[in-house]
């Protein structure tokens, strides 16, 4: 979320200059897409080498 207002505000502060506006704005799509599948890909491969996955104990 920080990334994306962050981002936001510099596409806005370079507003003059559309092809920067639109690169930040290509960044933060690319970021957005490219997050969840790297996570989850880190995850999937923990599993296949056999870790096991942490689970809070019931009380």
């Amino acid at each position: 979320m920080g990334l994306l207002f962050t981002m936001a505000s510099c596409s806005l502060y370079n507003l003059n200059n559309f092809l920067v506006s639109l690169k930040i704005i290509f960044i933060v799509a690319f970021i957005f897409i490219t997050s969840p599948t790297a996570t989850h890909a880190i995850a999937d491969a923990g599993l296949r080498a056999g870790l096991v996955p942490w689970v809070k104990k019931d009380k």
